[in-house]
């Protein structure tokens, strides 16, 4: 989704996530790279990833910087374009990238890539590597690099549903202090592609992705994966 402009094409700045929230004082960075004069063009480029996780203060800011242009081209990126506030979307253009099917992907790899050669843990599935990533090639071999840093032990503990509360507090507290935010929201799309496959209950799917937000708001990340799955191992098991 992009704003129109005009012109030829200078510095970009970019605004990463990092699936974490976009706060306020990123928004207001772009001013100051807008206020700054370019030597060999007149248009900047500025591009923001992930846009809904842009929080209310940081949404106002752009809005405001939308409305009074200047010599920017933006572009907002987002698979969730209705957590994006109505006032933002009706400045910009819409346009829609639909996500690569399972089928479609594998033949991208076959056709690309030697997936021997891929170093995947043999204690996931592929399928399951390939249904987590969202129809994206790329996140999928992010996904593995990111999947293989796991322990076997956090792998195979997570294979389905955990029962034991001893458990629970033990690999929640293994998740939390040996991987980054990044890398747990990741394991969480896994954990929810697989444990989908074998319980094929939407509850579960719903409580697994509020951990996802609470993650990205960095709310004790250890505390979220323990009543997550505690609720889970109560509820629908």
């Amino acid at each position: 989704m992009a704003t129109k402009s005009s012109g030829n094409l200078d510095l970009e700045k970019k605004i990463k996530s990092g699936s974490e929230i976009i706060k306020i004082a990123q928004i207001r960075n772009i001013k100051t790279f807008l206020s700054q004069k370019s030597i060999n063009s007149e248009k900047k480029i500025v591009l923001i990833i992930d846009a809904h996780l842009l929080n209310e203060a940081a949404s106002n800011c752009l809005l405001k910087t939308l409305e009074e242009p200047s010599n920017g081209i933006f572009i907002l990126l987002t698979s969730k374009l209705n957590l994006l506030l109505d006032t933002i979307i009706s400045r910009c253009q819409i346009v829609r990238f639909r996500s690569l099917s399972s089928k479609q992907i594998k033949s991208i790899l076959k056709e690309y890539l030697d997936t021997s050669e891929l170093n995947i843990n043999t204690k996931l599935k592929f399928e399951d590597l390939i249904n987590s990533a969202n129809g994206s090639p790329n996140q999928l071999l992010k996904n593995i690099e990111i999947w293989n840093n796991f322990s076997d032990e956090i792998i195979s503990k997570l294979d389905s549903p955990l029962k034991n509360s001893l458990e629970i507090l033990e690999i929640s507290k293994s998740i939390s202090e040996n991987l980054e935010i990044f890398q747990q929201i990741c394991l969480v799309n896994l954990i929810q592609t697989i444990w989908w496959r074998k319980t094929k209950k939407i509850g579960l799917i719903y409580k697994l992705e509020n951990l996802k937000n609470l993650l990205r708001k960095k709310i004790q990340p250890r505390l979220a994966w323990e009543i997550t799955f505690l609720k889970i191992s109560v509820e629908d098991i």
